[in-house]
């Protein structure tokens, strides 16, 4: 574990490569901060012995930097991660992806409206005087009778679009999704958190920004974290007997303190997702819960942690949501060989849907759409660490001759579908078995 002087060294060097880079100053400035966070109690830079081409090579214009925050930096107010975690922020985020696997559950972070799953995500054109209460959803009368009802079905279909759902970043719901259930499964499966508080910069840095974030990247993150607010999430289930839908809100800024560098969030939807699948997963005889020897429930696999959570800082959302559904595949064959056709992704993933219906150029995008998927399945996923040998091919007569999977070629045109081969094109997974890691 490097020390705060070897920490220091390391940012210092970074400052002389920023140096040359576009917008200089401004990244000296955030990398000044960082090493403020780190130097506050000493009030001064201090550079460790051993280091005198680099005090050499410093540049004057950083080093005035540092020291003028070191000034303005108001005593009291401290940044750094580890009071950031005292002030209640995750003390580690997941670096693999927890994925739905669980009949009727998989796609309850996707746009996809299975006809017997339980649970789904739906757009809505604005929640403005709607309210989300206990899995319910209400609406004022008119105007003048701002009294609350039940919302009808008719009103509801009015509400629902198709449109801007391209922007809705699915990977990034599942990383919001992913540390809601890590803390979850921390307390045994007994504790839910109503809010979810994150240290800035590591939240960040999953999403592809510099953890030395300045105050519009910042901002950017919060109306990031502000833009599902019109997404709902959609739970099936009965009462009194009858099938019913519960309405709930997907995900909520709480709010973002400056002082410890932490913004918080909340999802009523998800929490409930969590625990409808931690109690339908766990095993019963004769009506009663079987348990482990620690007392915990023994559970059914119920998620699958194949995907690094990297994959949410890939620009090329589509093909990051075809990972998800390729790993939710494999992960649920079984016995059989794991197997989709390229028409069957295409159903599934809704934005790939609505791009390749709103365009005259299918073959573009098709193209980028699935070679970034292979790319992203070689390089974004444990697949191989876990599942022998594990390979895809097109072709069902030469399952054994699958090319591995580390080794596909993103742009193998016998893997990208066009629009002749979209309903016969079937791609194979075989393998020779899931084991533990390698």
């Amino acid at each position: 574990m490097k020390d705060k002087s070897e920490n220091v060294v390391e940012l210092l060097r970074a400052f002389l490569e920023k140096e040359k880079a576009p917008d200089g100053d401004q990244d000296i400035k955030n990398l000044a901060v960082n090493i403020v966070d780190m130097l506050q109690e000493e009030q001064a830079l201090v550079i460790p012995p051993g280091n005198d081409e680099l005090i050499e090579h410093l540049n004057e214009t950083v080093y005035k930097a540092i020291n003028d925050l070191l000034k303005e930096k108001p005593k009291g107010i401290n940044r750094t991660s580890s009071a950031a975690h005292k002030a209640g922020a995750l003390k580690e985020m997941p670096t693999a992806l927890a994925v739905p696997t669980l009949a009727g559950y998989q796609y309850s972070l996707s746009l996809h409206q299975d006809k017997e799953g339980g649970a789904y995500l739906q757009p809505f054109r604005s929640l403005e005087g709607l309210r989300l209460e206990n899995g319910k959803m209400f609406i004022a009368d008119t105007t003048d009778n701002p009294h609350l009802r039940e919302i009808s079905e008719v009103e509801l279909q009015n509400l629902q679009t198709k449109e801007g759902i391209d922007n809705i970043d699915l990977p990034l719901l599942g990383l919001f999704y992913t540390n809601i259930l890590y803390e979850f499964l921390k307390t045994g499966g007994r504790e839910l958190k109503d809010v979810v508080v994150i240290y800035m910069p590591e939240l960040a840095a999953r999403m592809g920004w510099s953890s030395n974030q300045s105050k519009e990247t910042v901002q950017q993150i919060l109306r990031k974290i502000q833009s599902f607010h019109n997404v709902v999430g959609v739970l099936h289930g009965t009462r009194n007997g009858k099938p019913v839908k519960s309405y709930y809100q997907v995900l909520n800024f709480e709010y973002y303190d400056d002082k410890t560098n932490n913004v918080a969030f909340s999802s009523p939807y998800m929490n409930k997702v969590i625990s409808t699948i931690y109690n339908l997963s766990m095993q019963k005889k004769n009506g009663k819960t079987l348990k482990k020897s620690n007392g915990d429930p023994l559970l059914l696999p119920n998620h699958s942690y194949m995907i690094d959570s990297t994959i949410v800082k890939e620009k090329n959302k589509v093909a990051a949501q075809n990972v998800i559904l390729i790993v939710q595949t494999i992960e649920r064959a079984g016995d059989s060989i794991p197997h989709l056709k390229a028409s069957t992704i295409i159903e599934r993933n809704e934005q790939l849907q609505e791009r390749l219906e709103n365009t005259k150029n299918k073959r573009l995008i098709l193209q980028r759409a699935f070679s970034g998927t292979w790319e992203l399945l070689k390089s974004k996923t444990r697949l191989a660490d876990f599942y022998d040998g594990i390979g895809v091919t097109s072709d069902f007569d030469k399952l054994s001759q699958a090319t591995p999977l580390s080794e596909v070629d993103p742009k193998d045109p016998a893997l990208i579908p066009n629009v002749s081969t979209l309903n016969d094109l079937v791609f194979y997974f075989p393998h020779r078995g899931k084991h533990g890691e390698k």
